[in-house]
């Protein structure tokens, strides 16, 4: 069925459970014949799957394909909304096989839209109506459409905004100057903050470390020169704020498990 975008599948939530401060998981060890979301308010937690490990942590989402042994273990005290579901193409047949459904650890960039969309499912979860299930599968083609705007870019297209109005200029300020030389310890000076500070405070505000925003909108930029141009990597290096093509290669793979010409291969 690659006929059909991801934006297009249909989630029918089976399992859903909201935990607060849970220090360790009643299976350690899972293997489920339905997909698993985790969306993590706060907390840290280990996973390995076939081939991928890593740690997820407050902000994060974690998704988890069916018939696969899932290894976990929590490593600090954790809140977070776990889900089981299915994914359904728009004629109605089974979709949890779509390639490009996301795996493992994911971070969107509109964090606050997400956790604005999540905050609604625990008061769901004691309602057993037609309408309440039918609002907390919309919640999670939520979730989706905010992860499918990273991946076409759109995300990018919006304001970062918060209470805090300090930390709006400040997200203005580093996407206005994204693609040039930033040094953040200058800029929290300018705001008035000091370096630990600004950290603090832009975290709570947008549930993103300053560096993590500055370097999804980088490297969103990287992978669209990679795939529309024929540009080097250091014309690319040049072009998206990084001081050089190799740095630029080390970010792109540490983050996208690729690496740039491997990325540009597969995908353009």
């Amino acid at each position: 069925m690659s006929r059909f975008e991801l934006w297009e599948l249909t989630p029918v939530i089976d399992f859903y459970i909201h935990h607060d401060n849970l220090k360790a998981f009643v299976k350690p060890v899972t293997n489920v014949s339905q997909w698993t979301l985790m969306v993590i308010s706060s907390g840290t937690f280990t996973y390995e799957f076939n081939d991928k490990k890593g740690l997820v942590s407050d902000g994060d989402m974690f998704f988890g394909p069916p018939g696969t042994e899932l290894k976990r273990q929590i490593i600090t005290p954790m809140t977070f909304d776990y889900m089981r579901l299915d994914w359904y193409y728009p004629n109605g047949a089974l979709a949890n096989d779509h390639l490009s459904l996301p795996l493992g650890k994911i971070r969107v960039s509109n964090a606050q839209r997400l956790f604005n969309s999540l905050q609604y499912l625990e008061l769901l979860e004691s309602r057993d109506d037609r309408f309440s299930k039918h609002w907390m599968n919309h919640i999670v083609s939520e979730i989706l459409y905010i992860y499918c705007a990273d991946v076409y870019e759109i995300n990018m297209l919006f304001n970062m905004t918060s209470e805090d109005a300090l930390m709006n200029k400040a997200a203005d300020i580093i996407k206005k100057h994204a693609y040039e030389k930033m040094n953040f310890k200058e800029l929290a000076h300018e705001i008035g903050l000091s370096p630990v500070q600004f950290t603090r405070r832009f975290k709570a505000a947008f549930r993103i470390r300053p560096l993590e925003y500055l370097t999804t909108l980088r490297l969103k930029r990287v992978q669209r020169l990679l795939l529309e141009t024929n540009y080097t990597l250091s014309e690319i290096a040049q072009r998206s704020g990084y001081q050089n093509e190799f740095y630029l290669s080390k970010v792109f793979t540490d983050t996208m498990k690729v690496n740039p010409s491997e990325y540009r291969k597969k995908y353009k």
